[in-house]
Parts: structure tokens; C-alpha cells; sequence
């Protein structure tokens, strides 16, 4: 299930951010994982001993790479199924293609033969499709949050009418 924005949200988000829509979606995934990379880093540093801003750095530009390079299919395969560019968050089926394409190629960089794909595939389709249950479940999440929020704020106004009392004399001039 896709969540569409409704008007008014898309109005606001395109005031507040100058990016289009995929691209506000890569570019908080690639923020979002070179901090966890850096703070993996720094913590595995910390655990080995070793030097933090070798492992900080390196974690923190790795993750990123592995970012895009299964958010670029999963995209790809959004908009090849249908979705469209106002269409968040993608669906788990296009997860799941952007991990298997997305890991095929990142395994068979890692273990540098074609034999790297396969395990790749997997692991990767396995990290997109939970990816893209919680992100199917966050968009749910926000959604209803959005709906109570707006109950609320009718319930207010509709209650603030009704103590305001209209006197007929009040025109009378």
C-alpha cells in the first residue's frame, strides 16, 4: 500500500524543501546511514582498540555507497511498476527488486567474481524488503496520527462555534 500525500502536505514539504520528492527520499536514506556508518564505525573502533577515524570514515562512506546502490533499482522499479513520483513510500515489491539487483551488484564487487551475486541478492532483498515493510508501516503510522490530529482540530473549532451565540440585535444599527 502507498501513502499519497495529501495536498496540503505536498504544498509544505515543497515549500520546505527546494528537492522533488525522490529526491528529498534518496537524500534522507544517505544521510540517515553515513551517520549509523560513522557511529558503527566509531564504536568498532572503540571495540577494537583501533584507529577511530580510520574505521568512523570508512564505515561512514561505505554505508552510503550500499545505499544508493539499492535505492537507485528500488526506484527504478517504482517507477517501472507503476508508481510515480508522488507516490511514497514505494512498495515492498520494488524493495525487493532494488535489493536483489542492488546486492547482485554489490556482492559481485565485494567477493570481485560473478559468484558474489547470489549471496548478495539475497542479503540485500532480505535488508530492502524489511526496509520497506517499516517504511510501508511509518507512512501508515503517519497517516493516522494526521487523520487524529485533523479530528482534533475540527472537534476544536466545531466546539468553538457553538459557544459563540449570534444575536439577531447585533445587526441592528
Amino acid at each position: 500500500m502507498s501513502a499519497t500525500p495529501s495536498s496540503s502536505s505536498s504544498s509544505s514539504s515543497s515549500s520546505s524543501s527546494p528537492l522533488p520528492l525522490p529526491l528529498q527520499h534518496v537524500s534522507n536514506r544517505v544521510i540517515g546511514t553515513a551517520l549509523l556508518g560513522a557511529t558503527l564505525g566509531l564504536s568498532l573502533a572503540t571495540f577494537r582498540g583501533a584507529s577511530a577515524l580510520h574505521y568512523t570514515s570508512s564505515m561512514a562512506a561505505t554505508f552510503p555507497m550500499c545505499t544508493v546502490a539499492v535505492l537507485a533499482p528500488t526506484l527504478g522499479a517504482h517507477h517501472l511498476l507503476g508508481g510515480t513520483g508522488e507516490t511514497y513510500p514505494p512498495s515492498v515489491s520494488s524493495h525487493a527488486v532494488g535489493g536483489v539487483l542492488g546486492g547482485a551488484f554489490l556482492g559481485t564487487l565485494y567477493r570481485t567474481s560473478p559468484r558474489g551475486a547470489v549471496p548478495g541478492a539475497l542479503m540485500f532483498c532480505a535488508l530492502a524488503v524489511v526496509t520497506g515493510l517499516v517504511e510501508e508501516e511509518w507512512a501508515g503510522v503517519r497517516e493516522r496520527e494526521r487523520s487524529r490530529r485533523l479530528a482534533e482540530v475540527l472537534d476544536v473549532e466545531e466546539r468553538r462555534l457553538k459557544t459563540v451565540h449570534y444575536d439577531p440585535s447585533w445587526n441592528r444599527s
